[in-house]
């Protein structure tokens, strides 16, 4: 159970590294997808930079909780190491956002 909860918090900080350009999805020299846009230097200079990404977690689950409420944690943590303090997640006690 603990292996496929760190298998899927992986794949999704993975996403996420992806998404927000921390990682690239091609190997350096590696083709882009077949169909995609090539993207010119010039549209790269003008893409927004965009800001700070700020989120809330609202959990169905305590952060005491022994394993989902350890992995979360330690999720927030790397994901604000891995976006370089880019992404801040605000966790939210169950109750506290939404009611249950």
């Amino acid at each position: 159970m603990r292996s496929i909860a760190i298998l899927i918090v992986g794949l999704v900080a993975g996403g996420l590294a992806v998404h927000f350009g921390l990682i690239d999805r091609f190997a350096p020299g590696a083709p882009p997808e077949a169909g995609a846009p090539a993207e010119t230097a010039a549209e790269a200079e003008s893409a927004p930079t965009g800001g700070a990404v700020r989120w809330k977690l609202a959990s169905a689950y305590s952060s005491n909780l022994p394993i989902l409420g350890d992995l979360i944690a330690r999720f927030i943590d790397n994901l604000d190491v891995m976006s370089g303090g880019e992404v801040k997640v605000q966790y939210f006690e169950p109750g506290a956002l939404v009611p249950p």
